[in-house]
């Protein structure tokens, strides 16, 4: 691990708030245009494979406790993963100088994997809920946070975390989530496979494998 005496993109007390709380907000990553470019193919790719695929998109979770949380009101959210893979717009996104710069500065390391990217879509009035990750741990009781157009939040998985649904009578709660690991990291256990995990968005992979009996293993 690599550390930095300098902040390449992030202020020095945003990098000490992420160290002490496991997340932080900022803003001023896109320009207006990238990120309007970015919205307009959100929409049309949810649109589009909502045409194609209807139904298989669901990805809310059921139970008792989930059913609690929406007040036992019908709810929905769908759901791409990989969005890399529909479309380039996307790659220019996670490729992007700002955002790997900020990222650069929590993750500690200049060489920085791409682990997936998924996209959740909550209607409004209908869009479900999440209960908390990892642990019981009551919503209600967690720190909320709130973004505008544009700012993006970068949290450590190990940071319990969930989301109320979507109570507006008008408006769209969306979210585009870019799950990443160091390269200097060795996985514990060969598990939760995804299509592209390992792609090198900074620096390099230095225990990546190249011999031929593995060329076709991701």
């Amino acid at each position: 691990m690599v550390s930095h005496s300098v902040s390449r993109f992030l202020s020095k007390e945003q990098v000490e708030f992420y160290k002490e709380n496991g997340f932080v907000k900022f803003g001023d990553v896109f320009t207006n245009e990238e990120f309007d470019r970015f919205d307009k193919e959100y929409t049309y790719l949810f649109e589009n494979k909502l045409n194609t695929f209807g139904n298989e998109l669901e990805s809310k979770w059921l139970g008792k406790e989930m059913d609690e949380l929406a007040n036992n009101k019908p709810t929905t959210v769908k759901s791409i993963h990989n969005l890399q893979f529909h479309s380039g717009v996307f790659n220019d996104v996670v490729n992007n100088k700002n955002l790997l710069d900020a990222l650069e500065d929590v993750m500690d390391t200049p060489n920085i994997l791409l682990h997936h990217t998924k996209a959740h879509l909550k209607p409004p009035e209908k869009g479900a809920p999440y209960l908390m990750h990892q642990e019981k741990f009551p919503l209600s009781k967690a720190t909320p946070v709130s973004a505008k157009r544009g700012e993006v939040v970068i949290f450590s998985y190990l940071l319990i975390h969930g989301s109320y649904a979507n109570s507006s009578k008008d408006r769209v709660r969306r979210m585009f989530l870019i799950q990443l690991m160091s390269a200097d990291d060795e996985p514990i256990e060969d598990t939760h496979k995804s299509p592209g995990q390992g792609t090198v968005l900074r620096g390099r992979n230095k225990n990546r494998l190249a011999n031929m009996d593995t060329r076709f293993v991701h």
